[in-house]
């Protein structure tokens, strides 16, 4: 994923309340469990990721035609497993 054009990713993501709090509650977790600077490297790795090639990332799951909208689902394993 390196960048193509300046530096500047194509896709800016947007991430709800919701997932937000999930992404706070998943790194203090890790955090308790020593696991918090490889979890929080995949979560940038995700990132990147859906920055620079999205519809790449994961299984296409849902396709609402009328919104333009594709739901996929991915999965990245951490650093140290």
């Amino acid at each position: 994923m390196s960048p193509t054009s300046g530096g500047i990713p194509p896709y800016r993501v947007v991430y709800s309340e919701l997932c937000r709090n999930g992404i706070k509650d998943l790194l203090a977790r890790a955090q308790a469990r020593a696991r918090l600077d490889e979890i929080a490297q995949t979560l940038r790795d995700i990132h990147t990721r859906l920055e620079w090639i999205p519809l790449d990332f994961g299984e296409p799951l849902r396709d609402f035609v009328h919104l333009g909208i594709k739901v996929h689902i991915g999965v990245a394993r951490a650093v140290g497993d």
